[in-house]
């Protein structure tokens, strides 16, 4: 009998003793803007703090739909790749499984549109 005892004990206490919650997720902080310094673009960029050099960033419920501020490709000769303009912008739209990037910079003498599309169910 003592040996049912413990065995009972034994059960009694997984049974109890073990809780089955699922804690929330901590949720991000959004982040609303940053100095594109802060940014891992890799090559030699132009300092241009035009606009401070800060990066804007839009949501809407909850999501990223547009980024102001980016760089452009400069005359290698200038010795830098890039350089920072406040007149960048990329504009995020998703759609099911896909998330489309467009990519624009317009002046009155250039419009620039690189459009990128990233579908998550091959992630």
């Amino acid at each position: 009998m003592n040996k049912i005892h413990q065995l009972f004990a034994l059960i009694l206490l997984i049974l109890l003793g073990c809780s089955k919650e699922n804690p929330e997720p901590e949720s991000l902080p959004q982040v609303d803007d940053y100095h594109f310094k802060y940014m891992d673009y890799g090559e030699q960029v132009y300092p241009n703090y035009e606009n401070k050099g800060i990066v804007t960033i839009q949501h809407l419920n909850g999501k990223i739909v547009k980024r102001n501020g980016g760089l452009i490709s400069v005359n290698p000769a200038t010795g830098y790749s890039y350089k920072f303009l406040k007149d960048v912008f990329d504009t995020v739209i998703y759609n099911n499984t896909e998330i489309q990037i467009k990519e624009r910079y317009i002046t009155d003498a250039e419009i620039f549109i690189k459009d990128q599309s990233i579908n998550l169910s091959s992630i």
